[in-house]
């Protein structure tokens, strides 16, 4: 086993920084450190900062360009970035109404309530007109995190 170690600068903020990684031969280690030196130009920080950005401006285009009324979501600045980009997500689905009553048709037909699926359709209506007044009531944070597995 070697290990091939490269280091180098930060081309945003002018830290150094270190890359490591196990090889199982000293070959393959310095081919490593030859062909990437130059390729890090960029500290783990900074990456992610720059991909945290990048989720932000993709979600904050997308709630502007989807036609609801969004309300600002209150939270710790973590939550927030988080359920802005799982809203965002929600919303980007064009087809979430459709997702839920093709999902619905499906447990009524496992569960064979075909006469009970007129009376239901009611509901499940409701609850796509119920979802659209979620997407523009909503403001805690903290509601998009906990349901984010359910939406």
């Amino acid at each position: 086993m070697a290990k091939g170690k490269i280091t180098a600068q930060c081309k945003h903020c002018g830290e150094y920084f270190t890359i490591e990684r196990t090889f199982y031969n000293r070959y393959e280690a310095d081919n490593w450190e030859k062909c990437y030196e130059n390729y890090y130009d960029c500290c783990s920080k900074c990456y992610k900062e720059q991909k945290r950005k990048k989720e932000e401006e993709a979600a904050a285009k997308i709630t502007k360009e989807c036609g609801y009324n969004l309300p600002e979501l209150e939270g710790s600045a973590k939550q927030v970035a988080w359920a802005n980009k799982i809203r965002a997500d929600f919303i980007k689905n064009e087809n979430w109404a459709i997702k839920i009553v093709k999902r619905w048709n499906e447990e009524t037909k496992k569960k064979k309530m075909v006469d009970i699926k007129k009376n239901l359709e009611v509901s499940w209506k409701c609850r796509v007109a119920e979802m659209a007044l979620k997407i523009e009531t909503e403001e805690s944070a903290a509601w998009w995190i906990d349901h984010r597995n359910y939406l």
